[in-house]
């Protein structure tokens, strides 16, 4: 038999009233950096990712259990110089995606040309549909 615990539920109500007021309302608008676009297609997965003023010598691309990870450190440009507005962030930057299926990581193909990482994972023949006869 479940009961239902008035004072367990109250708590739970305080918790949330917590998280509300434990981020800054730029936490909303936050997306995680590197901003990547996933495509399919018919026997790839093509990742671009928004990488300006990266070289590919900054940047360190894995793959491991169908996890693909993009990680960096994006060198501040004009570090002597006061700024006057600062909407770009530097740092050190990791992100992971869950690929939908494996990959044939013998033949990833991976290029950086004006500021965009482009990323070919070809679909394992595992992962590729196969057509079923009928006896």
């Amino acid at each position: 038999m479940i009961t239902y615990n008035l004072i367990n539920r109250g708590y739970d109500l305080l918790d949330c009233y917590d998280d509300l007021f434990d981020v800054s309302p730029t936490d909303f608008l936050h997306t995680e950096y590197p901003y990547i676009n996933l495509y399919e297609g018919e026997d790839e997965i093509t990742v671009r990712a928004a990488l300006p003023g990266m070289k590919s010598e900054e940047l360190n691309i894995e793959i491991k259990n169908d996890l693909l990870t993009v990680e960096g450190e994006k060198k501040e440009d004009y570090s002597e110089n006061n700024y006057l507005r600062q909407e770009r962030t530097f740092g050190k930057f990791r992100k992971s995606i869950a690929l939908p299926y494996a990959v044939d990581a013998g033949r990833i193909n991976a290029e950086l040309k004006d500021g965009i990482l482009n990323i070919k994972l070809p679909k394992s023949e595992d992962a590729k549909p196969k057509k079923i006869e009928i006896r």
